[in-house]
Order: structure tokens, then sequence, then C-alpha cells
């Protein structure tokens, strides 16, 4: 899979970084999100271990949605080039933020990051 080779890169202030195409995040909340739905089919409840995690991606993935439409519709209308520049960012937080702390997120780039190497 072409998303999990890592893509290394320097930073705004010269640091090397390593990260993954966009893409693998919200591929992988989806397994997971596959894997709640099959145990919630076939055992109507998700195994303790993984509650936290399922929650994660749950919250990314409608996260992502709502900040997609919005993106979507902005460019639709052209609106993006009026935007603030990282005004999608600050609504993605704020979406998530309304659910839980920002270590889900962290945890959820911790998933991406094992999936990947």
């Amino acid at each position: 899979m072409q998303a999990t080779t890592p893509i290394f890169y320097r930073s705004l202030t010269g640091g090397r970084g390593v990260g993954y195409d966009a893409q693998l995040l919200p591929k992988v909340a989806d397994v997971y999100l596959k894997f709640r739905d099959s145990c919630l089919t076939e055992k109507h409840e998700v195994p303790a271990q993984y509650a936290h995690i399922v929650k994660a991606a749950d919250i990314l993935v409608r996260g992502l949605a709502n900040v997609g439409i919005i993106a979507l519709i902005d460019e639709a209308t052209g609106y993006q080039r009026d935007r603030a520049k990282n005004a999608l960012e600050r609504i993605l937080q704020a979406f998530i933020a309304k659910d839980r702390p920002a270590a889900l997120i962290e945890r959820a780039k911790e998933i991406a990051r094992k999936n990947g190497n």
C-alpha cells in the first residue's frame, strides 16, 4: 500500500520528520469502525481493551467528514480563497474537542504510526 510508505521531510524550523500519506489515518480509523460493527453484530459489544480506540476512530471519522463537507462547499463557492489558512484545522480541532480531549487525536496518530511501520 502506497499510503504506508514513510514520507521524510524537513519541518518549517529545519528539523527532520517522518510522516505518512494523509489518507492513511481515515483508513486506519475505518478498520477499527468495521471491527466495532463486526463485534456489535456477533457479540453485541466491543472488547473493553479496544473501546477507547473505537471511540477515537469514530470521533476522528465524523470530524473529518464534517471538515470535508465544509471544504467541498468552500471550494464550490470559491470561499477557500477568503478563509483563514488554518480555518479547517481549527474547525476539526473544535469538533474533536467537543467529544474528547486532544489526547484522543494523539492516540489515533499513534495507531496510524504503528500500522504504517
